[in-house]
């Protein structure tokens, strides 16, 4: 038997405007899921096979025994790490001293000092951020593997000046908080909460499968950075209540992308500029961009669309049906499918 302990786990200063921790713990029909530090380790072999036991320090203080069978979940996190851990949704209280802990829907994780909970799952923090920010993170945003996968591109990023300053970008609330809430569109594509997200991380996964086996490593880094942030105004178009409905996103992403060119144009000049070009090309003044990642940027966004939109367009229909049209607010398109 093995037990590891630590005095504190370093983060960062605290983003503004946190919610408090204590209404953080996040919950669906199966599971609930939580963000912490690892405190102590455990393993230890009993009649019903090997376990793992863990106790995992929550944002507000909050000690929580966890435990998971060795043969589930083989693999093992570090002490003094940050991660997130998926719960069983039950709970077997067994004394009265008990600490309840609301969920987002409402419910109860309900808690004291003698119970372990049973881990469905836990996850690593794929980032530099601190435990508060990223339970404000997944408490606002509508899809958690949505959001790790951001985190998972943008880590894997191979200019480390341009990995920075995405990370440093989704550290901002004003951006951060709508980005991974509202939808991609009103009723084309990724028509629902966090299809911006969703659509924008589709986009630079593709675009990195190509780049990162065709341009040097800047050009590669750059291409798939363009392609999470080429929608960057529909932060402002897609928000409730926009009193600027005229103004296109594309002409919003560049204003609201400014602030943080600038500051990367400190670090990194000539990749400003890039992404600005990037950003801001159209095929109506030019046959080709000048740098050619901005076609991967072009290719993806419409690849994404287009399959969004199909699934959109034959959602609840028959699997036999081959062809569905899906009426927006301004057009109608059939689409084909092959089965």
């Amino acid at each position: 038997m093995i037990v590891t302990k630590i005095n504190h786990v370093t983060t960062r200063n605290r983003p503004d405007h946190l919610r408090s921790a204590d209404t953080t713990a996040f919950s669906t029909k199966q599971s609930v899921w939580l963000v912490g530090s690892v405190e102590a380790l455990l393993k230890r072999h009993t009649d019903s096979g090997e376990m793992h036991f863990l106790l995992l320090k929550r944002v507000n203080g909050q000690l929580l025994r966890c435990k998971w069978r060795a043969e589930n979940i083989p693999s093992l996190p570090e002490v003094g790490q940050v991660i997130r851990v998926e719960l069983e949704n039950r709970v077997d209280v067994i004394t009265q001293n008990l600490n309840q802990v609301p969920s987002a829907d409402g419910a109860l994780l309900v808690t004291d000092s003698k119970t372990h909970h049973f881990i469905r799952a836990w996850y690593y923090n794929q980032t530099c951020y601190s435990p508060e920010w990223l339970e404000r993170m997944y408490f606002e945003t509508a899809d958690v593997a949505a959001l790790e996968r951001l985190w998972l591109v943008i880590r894997s990023l191979p200019v480390s000046c341009l990995r920075d300053w995405m990370f440093e970008i989704f550290a901002q609330p004003d951006f951060s908080i709508p980005f991974v809430r509202v939808a991609a569109s009103h009723s084309h594509h990724h028509s629902h909460a966090g299809g911006l997200l969703i659509h924008s991380v589709e986009c630079a996964e593709w675009v990195a499968q190509v780049a990162n086996n065709t341009l040097n490593p800047k050009e590669a880094a750059l291409a798939i950075t363009a392609a999470l942030l080429h929608d960057a105004g529909k932060i402002v178009t897609m928000q409730p209540g926009n009193d600027n409905p005229s103004v296109a996103h594309e002409v919003l992403t560049l204003t609201v992308l400014e602030p943080a060119l600038i500051r990367l144009q400190q670090q990194w000049s000539s990749g400003a500029y890039a992404l600005r070009q990037m950003l801001s090309w159209s095929p109506r003044y030019e046959k080709f961009p000048r740098l050619p990642g901005t076609l991967l940027v072009k290719m993806a966004d419409q690849y994404s669309t287009a399959l969004s939109a199909r699934n959109k367009a034959f959602d609840e229909a028959p699997v036999y049906y081959h062809w569905a049209k899906l009426q927006t607010s301004s057009s109608a398109q059939i689409f084909n499918r092959i089965n």
